[in-house]
């Protein structure tokens, strides 16, 4: 079939209202499908935390049963199933669409469970709509991906996308192999350029875009800049300074609410760390080190509820560490009346995992009930918008409760006893 026919076939299968001129924000895509609260079915499996661009996880159902579970929920929703999905050999897969947004969906075998279940958003902006330059001209395009050729050789048409791409806001964003990425907001473009000999020395592009959970902006002078959307990490190397690369990323965050704790970055063991807070209570921890005569950069972000979790294993390696000293080590019965039953993961720990929008008033009882036994708040923050904490002393021995209300549904409320053990109440 003629390329102008395979064009238009191809075409015929996304509907118009996938055409979109300014790429998405990643709330814009969750206001139309929040993967970080979709329902998973029961005895799920899912990856260590939600994302919102982007949810996996493992299901004891077949393949079939699997995408049908979602695809119901999702259609519910708006989403309507688009044509030539997959469902043949133990696989299913379909894109669907939304106001102009993409996702795509599959299930397959595999992982410790029987299926591993995948959901994307892909974004509003399709491949054929990306702002490449004409000589690249189009041969077929499907939803989320499209092959384009050109007469030219691979390097001088990587080099003209990236002008026509950079002209048009796209900025570069790491790479892999012959592929070159572009963000513009949270809409990552992936694009690749291969010599296709039998195409008579013509160059192969390959587009396919999708969703990032995070818009995390990457330095002009950034080599091998790679960024992991399922950790939220950045890593690079560059010829600038520890403190130019800290000074980069406190300017460049300002604009969305990031301030950094120091002026400078604190030495700790061979790195140079740097951190940086906003008033949704996430931080961005950012260390760079001296490698080779450069310096290598290593950025991570952790949402509320990450940090909160991270707070609760650091108090409960304080409790490990105080079980070694010398002294009393006074067992505390914690008084939950009204709470589920907690997890105990050491005798000084227990977390109560709770119903949405229930940690702050846990948390709270549990300080409340530690003080009528004689055990005094040394400090406490109770203003927070997702964390909040109190510490209690009594004699050599410390109380540490923390109780979290995240968005997305995330609510718990824990107590950690460092030199003192704890026994659940009713």
């Amino acid at each position: 079939m003629p390329t102008r026919l395979l064009l238009i076939a191809a075409l015929i299968a996304i509907p118009s209202a996938c055409r979109a001129a300014e790429p998405a924000h990643v709330q814009q895509a969750s206001e139309l499908l929040d993967l970080e609260r979709l329902p998973l079915p029961e005895g799920a499996e899912q990856q260590r935390y939600r994302r919102a661009a982007a949810l996996r996880y493992g299901t004891t159902e077949p393949s079939e049963p699997a995408f049908a579970y979602v695809a119901d929920r999702i259609k519910a929703l708006g989403w309507k199933e688009l044509p030539g999905g997959t469902h043949a050999g133990g696989f299913a897969s379909a894109y669907f669409e939304r106001d102009g947004f993409l996702v795509y969906l599959s299930a397959s075998p595999g992982g410790e469970l029987a299926t591993q279940v995948m959901l994307d958003h892909k974004g509003n902006v399709t491949p054929t709509e990306l702002p490449l330059p004409t000589v690249v001209e189009p041969m077929y395009e499907f939803p989320g991906v499209a092959m384009f050729s050109s007469p030219n050789d691979p390097d001088s048409t990587a080099k003209k996308i990236r002008e026509t791409m950079t002209a048009a806001g796209w900025r570069p964003y790491g790479g892999a192999g012959d592929s070159a990425y572009y963000r513009n907001n949270a809409v990552l473009a992936m694009i690749s350029t291969q010599s296709a000999p039998a195409q008579g020395g013509a160059t192969m592009v390959s587009c396919t875009v999708q969703m990032l959970s995070l818009e995390l902006p990457a330095p002009e002078f950034a080599d091998d800049f790679r960024y992991t959307d399922g950790t939220t990490a950045i890593s690079f190397d560059c010829d600038k300074s520890v403190q130019e690369v800290a000074d980069y990323y406190r300017q460049a965050l300002a604009p969305a609410g990031w301030k950094a704790t120091t002026e400078k970055p604190i030495p700790i063991k061979w790195k140079q760390v740097t951190i940086l807070r906003n008033d949704r209570q996430e931080m961005i921890t950012l260390e760079t080190h001296d490698f080779e005569g450069r310096t290598r950069a290593k950025l991570d972000h952790q949402n509320a509820a990450e940090v909160a979790m991270e707070s609760f294993r650091q108090s409960v390696e304080a409790g490990r560490v105080a079980t070694y000293r010398d002294g009393e080590k006074p067992r505390v019965v914690v008084d939950a009346k009204g709470l589920p039953t907690p997890k105990q993961p050491r005798p000084y720990a227990l977390r109560y995992v709770l119903d949405e929008g229930r940690g702050f008033a846990a948390g709270e009882r549990l300080a409340a009930n530690f003080a009528k036994q004689g055990w005094k708040a040394v400090r406490t923050q109770t203003d927070r918008p997702v964390i909040r904490e109190w510490l209690l002393e009594r004699g050599e021995s410390q109380l540490h409760v923390l109780a979290v209300d995240a968005p997305k549904g995330v609510s718990w409320a824990s107590v950690v006893g460092v030199g003192a053990t704890l026994a659940p109440g009713s």
